[in-house]
C-alpha cells in the first residue's frame, strides 16, 4: 500500500513538473507578441531633479518636523531660474486588457521612437512599467504619449520560485524514496521534521527578503571582469555611474563573476541593467557555500575527536543558528566566503597542515580581515619559535599581497578600499585620559589575548581543543563586544560559538541565550538601520507587491523601542558571557560527551529565534 502511494505520489509529482513547464513556455511565447500602450501619469521626480542639479542637500532646508514638505520644495523648483532640467515620472499604461505587466509579466516598451524632447528616458528597473525621462521645461503640458510598442516577458521571479519548488519537491522524494538518504537525514536524532522546519524557514527567508543593495552593486560589479577590465577593474567602475566606487578586494568580485559567467554567456548580460532574478540566482550561489560550511564543520568535528553522531548535530546546530540564517537568508549578503575559507583553515589546522592552514586563511583575508585575527590566535597557540611564526605569517600574507601589488598603483582602488569607512570599526571604543591620548580599547585587549595564548602553557594535551575554542571565544567578543559591526558580519563568528557549546556542561544553557542573543541583535540592527533592515527588505522580495512599504506607518524599531541602545550593551553582555565561561574548567572532560537530548533546544532555537524577526517584520508591513 505504502508503495502504490510513492507511485502515485511520484507520478503526479512528474506531471506537476510537466504542467508547470508547458504553462511557462507558453506564456513567454505569448508575452513576445509586440503590442500597444501609451505613457502616462507625468509627474516632476523631485528627489531625481535634486540630484540631476546636484541639489540633494537642500533637502533640510525643507523637513519640517522629520517629513519632508514636498509642496515647498516642487515650488522651490519651479521657480528657481538656476535650474534648467527636470526629470519627469512616467508609467506606460495599456490598451490590451490582459497582456500587461503584473505579477507574473514585466514590461518592455520600445523607447526609441519617442518625441526629441524627451532625453536619457529609461525605465526604473529591468521589467517596471515606470520609468523617468529629462526635460528641459518646467512644466510638462501633455498627458500621454500614444502609440508605445511593448512585449512582455516572464519576470524572473517566477523561474526561481519555480526552481526552489522543484528543488524543496526533489529533495522530499529524495528523502521519502530513497532508504540511504532517509537514514542519513533521520539518524542522530535529527529527524526528518527537523530538516524540513529549516528547510521550509530558509527557502522562506530567501523568497521574502532581499537587501539589494550591497548584493547588487558587487553583482554589478563582477560583470566588469566579464567585460574585459581585468587590471583596471576598479578604475573603470569609476566610469560607471551604477558602481562609481568598490570597496573590496578582488576576490568577492571575482568569485561573482565566475558564477555569473553562464549569464553573459547565455544571455549576453553586461552587468548595466540586472533584475530581481540575477540576485537570486546570486543568492543561490551563496547558499552553496552555506550548504557547504556546514559540511566542513562536520569534519571539523570529526578531525577533533567527535562521533558521528555529535558531529552531525553540531553540524545542524550552526545551519539553525538564527543570526547566520539572517545573514545568509534574510540580509542575503556573502560574507559566507569569509566563513567558509576561515573553516577550511581551521580544518587544516587540526589536520597538522601547516601550509594549507596558511593558505586558506590567507585566502580568506581577502575579503574581511577578520581571520587575520584567528590566524595569529591559532598559529601562537601551536608555536613558539618566532621564525617559524614570521615564515607562517609570511605564507599567510601572499594572497592578499598578489591582489594588493596588482592594483595598488589604482587610485580607485586606494581609495574604495583604504578609505572604506567599516575598516576603522575596531578603534571606535576608546578610553580618554587626563593628557588627551586615547587608550584603543579593542587594541589593548587584542594584546592581552596573544599575550595570554602564548604564554599560558597547557600542560595536558587533551585539553587543546578546549583552550582553542575557548581563545577563539575571547576573540569573538573582541572582533564583536568591543567595536561597532555590520549585521552580516557576525556570520564570522557562529562557527566558533557553536563549537564552544558542543563541548561546555551547560551547552542548553547557551543554547537558550543564543535566543536572547537573536533577540537582542534584531533590536540594535532595526534601530541603528530604520527602514532598511527591516519590514523594508521585504519589498524586494515575493510579497512585493502585496506587502511593499517602504514607508511604513510602523517600523520596527518601534516595535523593538531601544532609545538608550541597550540591546547593543546586552548584546556584547552575552558575548562575553560566551568567552568567559567557555573556559576549559566549564567543559567535558571528554569533548565527545552526547549532546543528543539538547534536539529539544535546537529546534526552540531555530524557530523561536526566527520568529523573533519575522512576525515583527510582517506587523510592520501589514501596518
Amino acid at each position: 500500500m505504502i508503495s502504490k502511494n510513492k507511485n502515485l505520489f511520484l507520478k503526479i509529482y512528474i506531471l506537476f513538473v510537466i504542467i508547470i513547464s508547458v504553462a511557462l513556455i507558453i506564456l513567454q511565447i505569448l508575452g513576445s507578441k509586440n503590442r500597444i500602450g501609451y505613457l502616462t501619469d507625468f509627474n516632476l521626480n523631485i528627489e531625481r531633479t535634486l540630484e540631476l542639479n546636484s541639489l540633494t542637500s537642500i533637502n533640510k532646508n525643507f523637513t519640517i518636523d522629520g517629513k519632508l514638505d514636498e509642496e515647498s520644495i516642487k515650488n522651490y523648483l519651479i521657480t528657481n531660474e538656476n535650474i534648467t532640467n527636470y526629470v519627469y515620472h512616467f508609467r506606460i499604461r495599456y490598451y490590451d486588457k490582459v497582456f500587461r505587466n503584473s505579477d507574473i509579466y514585466g514590461v518592455y516598451p520600445d523607447l526609441s521612437n519617442l518625441p526629441d524632447y524627451m532625453e536619457n528616458t529609461e525605465m526604473e528597473r529591468v521589467g517596471s512599467p515606470y520609468g523617468n525621462f529629462i526635460y528641459g521645461k518646467k512644466m510638462l503640458g501633455i498627458e500621454k504619449i500614444d502609440n508605445i510598442s511593448y512585449i512582455l516577458k516572464l519576470k524572473y521571479n517566477q523561474f526561481f520560485i519555480y526552481l526552489i519548488l522543484l528543488i524543496v519537491i526533489v529533495l522530499y522524494c529524495l528523502i521519502n524514496f530513497n532508504k540511504k538518504i532517509r537514514e542519513l537525514l533521520t539518524c542522530n536524532n535529527i529527524t526528518r521534521l527537523d530538516w524540513a522546519i529549516f528547510i521550509v524557514i530558509s527557502v522562506f527567508c530567501f523568497l521574502s527578503f532581499n537587501q539589494l543593495d550591497d548584493m547588487y552593486h558587487t553583482v554589478v560589479s563582477s560583470f566588469t571582469y566579464l567585460n574585459g577590465h581585468i587590471f583596471d577593474f576598479y578604475k573603470y567602475n569609476t566610469t560607471l555611474e551604477y558602481i562609481k566606487l568598490n570597496n573590496y578586494m578582488p576576490s568577492s568580485y571575482i568569485l561573482f563573476a565566475i558564477w555569473n559567467f553562464p549569464l553573459k554567456l547565455l544571455f549576453s548580460m553586461d552587468g548595466s541593467n540586472i533584475g530581481l532574478g540575477v540576485i537570486y540566482y546570486n543568492k543561490i550561489f551563496t547558499t552553496l557555500f552555506y550548504i557547504a560550511c556546514a559540511i566542513i564543520m562536520y569534519k571539523i568535528c570529526k578531525t577533533i575527536g567527535f562521533d558521528d553522531k555529535k558531529s552531525k548535530i553540531t553540524s545542524f546546530l550552526w545551519l539553525t543558528t538564527p543570526i547566520a540564517i539572517f545573514s545568509q537568508f534574510i540580509f542575503g549578503q556573502y560574507d559566507i566566503f569569509t566563513v567558509f575559507f576561515t573553516l577550511l583553515g581551521v580544518y587544516f589546522y587540526f589536520k597538522n597542515d601547516d601550509f594549507k592552514f596558511a593558505l586558506f586563511f590567507s585566502i580568506a583575508l581577502t575579503f574581511k580581515y577578520f581571520p587575520a585575527f584567528v590566524f595569529i590566535i591559532l598559529l601562537i597557540y601551536r608555536e613558539k619559535n618566532i621564525i617559524k611564526i614570521i615564515k607562517q605569517c609570511a605564507i599567510f600574507i601572499i594572497p592578499f599581497a598578489i591582489e594588493l601589488l596588482i592594483y595598488i598603483s589604482d587610485s580607485a582602488f586606494r581609495e574604495g578600499v583604504f578609505s572604506f569607512g567599516a575598516n576603522s570599526f575596531i578603534f571606535g571604543l576608546t578610553l580618554k585620559t587626563e593628557y588627551g591620548m586615547n587608550i584603543k580599547i579593542f587594541l589593548m585587549f587584542w594584546i592581552f589575548i596573544c599575550g595570554y595564548t602564548y604564554f599560558n602553557e597547557v600542560k595536558n594535551k587533551s585539553e587543546n581543543e578546549k583552550y582553542i575554542f575557548y581563545y577563539l571565544s575571547l576573540v569573538s567578543f573582541m572582533l564583536f563586544g568591543l567595536s561597532h559591526w555590520h549585521p552580516m558580519w557576525i556570520i564570522f563568528i557562529t562557527p566558533f560559538l557553536v563549537f564552544g557549546t558542543v563541548i561546555n556542561k551547560k551547552y542548553n544553557i547557551f543554547m537558550i541565550l543564543d535566543i536572547f542573543l537573536m533577540l537582542f541583535f534584531t533590536c540594535y540592527v532595526v534601530n541603528i538601520f530604520p527602514r532598511y533592515l527591516d519590514a523594508h527588505l521585504l519589498s524586494n522580495g515575493v510579497f512585493n507587491n502585496i506587502l511593499v512599504k517602504n514607508n511604513s506607518s510602523l517600523p520596527m524599531k518601534y516595535i523593538f523601542k531601544d532609545s538608550n541602545w541597550l540591546a547593543y550593551t546586552f548584546f556584547s553582555g552575552l558575548l562575553l558571557l560566551n568567552a568567559l565561561f567557555k573556559h576549559p574548567k566549564y567543559d567535558f572532560d571528554n569533548i565527545n560527551e552526547d549532546i543528543s537530548d539538547a534536539m529539544p533546544y535546537i529546534r526552540l532555537r531555530l524557530v523561536i529565534g526566527m520568529m523573533i524577526f519575522i512576525i515583527p517584520c510582517f506587523i510592520s508591513a501589514l501596518s
